[in-house]
């Protein structure tokens, strides 16, 4: 059921904690790992600097480290960096066009000002996505296990399809499934 998984990952501790539940929830389920890197389009001006390229090297790089972690652990991880005008938009295509079963996604769990201001890709992922998206809160804890799952449902298809998902994820994993 669960047989390929996008990871949008940047370079943020909560990125890498959702890239290690995803790489771990991978191989219980033996599933296919995509993982992007969206850096954000400038505008025409900055588009050909030595900066803007150093951008995009950088994406290259933290997908590289990623990559040979996988291989270490004999999963199935492709990688790729891409321009985007609109991150949480080009997550979203990229997993439809893609047919990602899961996207999973951390999220810096911001409040107040910074809230309001900064908003969040990871929320604007959930609004824009028809694909099911676990969100990975920034946590101190490093292991990769599901106690907990929340799931919010509204009676939509996608929501029935991202309850299927939850349900087999909490019946492997021995997790608490809460409904909201």
């Amino acid at each position: 059921m669960l047989r390929k998984i996008l990871i949008p990952i940047d370079d943020s501790k909560c990125s890498e904690q959702a890239a290690n539940y995803a790489l771990a929830l991978a191989k219980k389920f033996d599933a296919v790992v995509l993982m992007i890197h969206v850096v954000e389009e400038l505008p025409q001006l900055y588009r050909e600097t030595a900066w803007f390229e150093s951008l995009m090297q950088k994406g290259t790089d933290l997908v590289s480290h990623w990559k040979d972690k996988a291989q270490k652990d004999q999963l199935n991880l492709h990688t790729t960096v891409i321009k985007g005008e609109d991150v949480a938009q080009s997550i979203v295509t990229f997993a439809q066009d893609n047919h990602c079963d899961l996207i999973i996604i951390g999220t810096h769990s911001r409040k107040g000002l910074a809230h309001m201001f900064l908003g969040s890709v990871a929320e604007r992922v959930t609004r824009l996505s028809d694909v099911p998206v676990m969100l990975i809160r920034e946590s101190t804890q490093d292991v990769a296990e599901f106690r907990r799952i929340l799931l919010a449902v509204d009676g939509s298809d996608t929501s029935r399809k991202a309850l299927k998902y939850a349900d087999q994820l909490a019946q492997e994993t021995q997790a608490e499934l809460h409904l909201l």
